[in-house]
C-alpha cells in the first residue's frame, strides 16, 4: 500500500476549528480593549473640560469687580450665566459673560456705551443726562470649554459654580466656590 501525503479531514477540521477560536478569541480582546479606552477617553475628555471651565470662570470671578445679574442666593433656582465688570483691565470698563449655547461654555466679553458717544465706554448703570441706559455691545465671544450639559450659579457673597459634564454614557458634576477679590 502506498502511503498518502497531506492531511485528514478531520486533521483541517481541528485546525480550522482551533484557528477559528485563536481569531474569535483576539476579537473579543480588541473589542474589550476598544471599549475600555473609549471610555477611559471619555473620562479623561470629560474632566479635561471641566477642569478648563472651572478654572478660568473661577479666575475671571476673583478678579471680578461687580456682579451685573442678579444671582440667586440659594442653588433652588439658581442663575444659568454671569456677567460681571472685568477686574483685569483698568484703563476700560468691560465686561464678561459666561453662559451656554447648546452644549459649549461660552466667555462674551462687551462693553457699554450711549449711541452718542459710542467711543466712550460707561459703566452699565450709567444714565445720559436724559434718563437713558447704555447700549450693550460684544466686542468678542469663545469657546472656553465643550460637552457641558447645565451651567449654574448661586450665592451671596461667594460664587458657587455647577457644572454638568458629559461624552457619550459618561457624566459628572461638579462644583467650586469662588469668593471674588475685588467686589467691596
Amino acid at each position: 500500500m502506498k502511503k498518502q501525503k497531506g492531511f485528514s479531514l478531520i486533521e483541517i477540521l481541528a485546525a480550522i476549528t482551533i484557528g477559528m477560536v485563536i481569531l474569535v478569541s483576539a476579537y473579543e480582546l480588541f473589542d474589550l480593549a476598544s471599549i475600555a479606552w473609549s471610555k477611559t477617553n471619555a473620562r479623561f475628555e470629560v474632566r479635561q473640560n471641566a477642569r478648563i471651565a472651572i478654572e478660568r470662570m473661577s479666575r475671571d470671578i476673583r478678579q471680578s469687580v461687580k456682579i451685573i445679574n442678579n444671582i440667586p442666593e440659594t442653588k433652588d433656582t439658581p442663575a444659568n450665566e454671569i456677567k460681571f465688570q472685568d477686574g483685569h483691565t483698568i484703563n476700560k470698563i468691560q465686561y464678561i459673560t459666561y453662559s451656554l449655547d447648546q452644549e459649549n461654555l461660552i466667555k462674551k466679553y462687551s462693553h457699554y456705551s450711549f449711541i452718542s458717544d459710542p467711543l466712550t465706554w460707561v459703566f452699565s448703570d450709567t444714565k445720559d443726562g436724559s434718563g437713558n441706559s447704555p447700549s450693550e455691545t460684544t466686542d468678542s465671544s469663545e469657546i472656553v470649554a465643550l460637552n457641558i450639559k447645565s451651567l449654574d450659579f448661586w450665592g451671596s457673597d461667594a460664587i458657587n459654580i455647577s457644572l454638568l459634564v458629559s461624552k457619550g454614557n459618561y457624566q459628572e458634576d461638579y462644583e467650586t466656590t469662588v469668593m471674588s477679590r475685588n467686589i467691596l
